[in-house]
């Protein structure tokens, strides 16, 4: 079984308890105008260029089969739609300025790349987390993936934003240890103009979850002029009061706004529609902690 893989990146601290190798799943349901990984959003694969690193020496469109890239008066022409996406500019590129995004790996591939860390995981209480992307877009390689890594005995995390049909997570969810669910807005409306779906499913299987035995983390991406609002904050901690059952809500994430994805926007062609915002500053994320503390929360929710 295959699925498709856009990164695979070790040691991370923020993706569930200890060292962490993080899985990154290629395709999304939604369309997150801040999306730090725009890269995820498709699932075929993708050629980025990155064009301060060009030399525009021509070895990419020596390279070239359909002829997609041309070099004209010292600037680098690419016509997408003749583009197969095949990769052979990204691997003879001398400067790393190409890149393909995606690539297919066996569940047995993915498993042995994390197993490479499986002394890290042992010391620091870490593991594997799925992410992306979205790993329920493709249910069946991640559901064998999980069930690979339980067998070493590797903790499993998985990382969504809870766009799926309930019955995905019903397969899922036996073979996770945690699961780290995004929330973004209640308002249909306000989540539809800024993701481009309506979080209707979202919040049923957030509810279901919240009644279920599978260890739940709640993270809420703050975002300027979309949900970085006290009332906002206060009506996600109402509905999390309101809906958690089974006390196994382990933490509540506020994740501030970062720009640290902007760069691939441009390498995709893409403009990046929240130009000039910047980071919460601490202030406001101090605020927006208050509703959550005010109903019963405050051993639970923090900032990263």
């Amino acid at each position: 079984m295959q699925g498709t893989i856009f990164n695979i990146q070790r040691y991370s601290v923020n993706d569930g308890p200890g060292i962490r190798t993080l899985i990154f799943f290629k395709g999304c349901p939604l369309q997150c105008v801040w999306c730090s990984n725009p890269e995820s959003q498709q699932r075929r694969h993708q050629i980025m260029y990155f064009e301060n690193l060009c030399s525009r020496c021509g070895t990419c469109a020596a390279a070239c089969p359909n002829g997609c890239i041309t070099i004209e008066d010292g600037r680098r022409l690419y016509d997408a739609s003749a583009c197969e996406r095949c990769g052979r500019c990204a691997a003879v590129c001398p400067n790393s300025a190409v890149k393909r995004v995606g690539r297919e790996m066996t569940v047995a591939e993915v498993t042995a790349e994390a197993e490479k860390d499986y002394l890290f995981f042992l010391n620091s209480g870490g593991g594997v987390t799925l992410g992306g992307g979205e790993p329920t877009l493709q249910p069946d390689f991640a559901r064998a993936l999980l069930k690979s890594l339980k067998a070493l005995g590797i903790h499993t995390a998985m990382e969504t934003c809870g766009d799926a049909p309930w019955s995905v997570f019903e397969r899922l969810t036996t073979h996770l240890d945690l699961l780290l669910y995004d929330v973004k807005h209640l308002d249909e409306n306000l989540h539809r103009q800024h993701t481009g779906k309506s979080n209707g499913r979202i919040l049923s299987n957030l509810k279901t979850l919240l009644r279920e035995e599978t260890p739940l983390i709640v993270r809420i991406p703050v975002i300027p002029d979309f949900n970085d609002s006290v009332d906002t904050m206060a009506a996600i901690a109402a509905f999390l009061k309101r809906h958690n059952q089974c006390d196994l809500l382990q933490r509540i994430d506020l994740l501030p706004y970062h720009k640290l994805g902007v760069g691939k926007y441009g390498a995709l062609g893409r403009d990046y529609a929240l130009e000039g915002y910047e980071t919460p500053p601490e202030a406001v994320m101090d605020a927006l902690k208050k509703p959550f503390i005010d109903r019963g929360f405050e051993t639970l929710v923090e900032y990263l």
